[in-house]
């Protein structure tokens, strides 16, 4: 006579083995964001530029580096990343334009007005 009963307890430990591995693979998964909900895009809905998310007045400028042909800024965003900007970039929802970058500060163009960003001191 064959016994099966040692057979039958391998394939019990095995398939409880993995369904254990299973379990930890899925939990793992799920708290560390790589478990994907089918039912939303894999991509975001709307990337939005940091530095046209906000209203111009939120922006701080924190320094500026002027050389002879090119200057730059270091923008301070409210979600509080910097941000290096130069002239012709644009700058909050309302999309004003970057005119100028002087020791003083950010010129920008908003509609047919030019306002100042200065630095902070």
């Amino acid at each position: 006579m064959i016994s099966f009963q040692p057979l039958f307890k391998l394939n019990l430990i095995i398939g409880i083995s993995l369904s254990i591995l299973l379990s930890v693979a899925v939990v793992s998964a799920t708290t560390t964001g790589l478990a994907r909900d089918p039912f939303r895009s894999s991509q975001p809905l709307h990337q939005s530029d940091p530095l046209q998310a906000y209203p111009v007045t939120q922006y701080r400028v924190h320094g500026v580096a002027v050389l002879v042909s090119k200057a730059a800024a270091v923008i301070y965003t409210p979600e509080q990343t910097w941000h290096l900007v130069r002239v012709g970039d644009y700058l909050g929802r309302e999309q004003a334009v970057i005119r100028a970058i002087t020791i003083k500060g950010v010129q920008i163009e908003l509609g047919q007005t030019h306002h100042w960003l200065p630095v902070l001191q």
